[in-house]
């Protein structure tokens, strides 16, 4: 568990460092300062999940289960977030661009490979069984904190780092049905993961190492 945690923390903060790279050097080309480009790179969705599930990955090398990130409604949110972060590219952003070189490594890590690893992960390591119905409810805080942060910010500098909650473009009216929409998302895919969670716990109740200690005893003199 710990080699293949490790392995996909270092995935993850690779492509973090290097897409901070990559962004001091383009918003240099483009004349912005110092301080507006740090706040350009942490207004995106993508970068704050990928830094929260290198977190949870890196707490699970360290000390695995501790902690808050260690939590199995965390790790479980967790991956929830980081789903609707490939689905949503998958689905509508990556028709936007083509990058290219480095850019083209730092997306596919960002968007494909570190959904996977850290679905894999939850999967293989992620402690089950401890998730109820109610959780998706207030899992939904931090996409809500998200979309409070960036219309804050997109309405004292313009700058909105997603088409779809682009109120410059689309107004208010039309922003709010999308991040309607994109909060229901986020509610579905978290009561997926729940019912997900208690379909494996199920499943491995049923297996024959968890029978009862005597009757697998009574196999063996068999």
């Amino acid at each position: 568990m710990r080699v293949f945690a490790a392995l996909a923390g270092m995935t993850g903060w690779v492509a973090l460092a290097l897409q901070f790279y990559l962004s001091v050097v383009n918003g240099s080309a483009r004349g912005l300062p110092a301080g507006e480009m740090v706040l350009r790179y942490f207004s995106f969705f993508t970068i704050l999940t990928n830094m929260l599930v290198a977190l949870v990955l890196t707490r699970a090398v360290l000390a695995p289960g501790r902690g808050i990130l260690g939590r199995p409604a965390v790790q479980a949110a967790t991956a929830g977030y980081i789903a609707v972060v490939g689905l949503i590219y998958v689905a509508i952003l990556r028709h936007t661009w083509a990058p290219t070189g480095l850019q083209w490594w730092v997306d596919v890590a960002l968007h494909y490979a570190m959904p996977l690893l850290y679905l894999a992960f939850w999967l293989a390591f992620a402690a089950k069984g401890r998730l109820r119905w109610a959780m998706p409810l207030g899992w939904l805080a931090y996409p809500g904190l998200y979309l409070a942060w960036v219309l804050a910010r997109g309405a004292a500098s313009g700058f909105y780092p997603y088409p779809f909650i682009d109120v410059a473009r689309l107004g208010y009216g039309r922003m709010a049905a999308n991040a309607l929409g994109m909060m229901l998302l986020f509610l579905l895919v978290g009561f997926a993961f729940v019912a997900l969670d208690r379909l494996l716990t199920r499943g491995r109740a049923l297996t024959p190492t968890s029978a009862d200690p005597g009757r697998r005893a009574h196999r063996r003199r068999a």
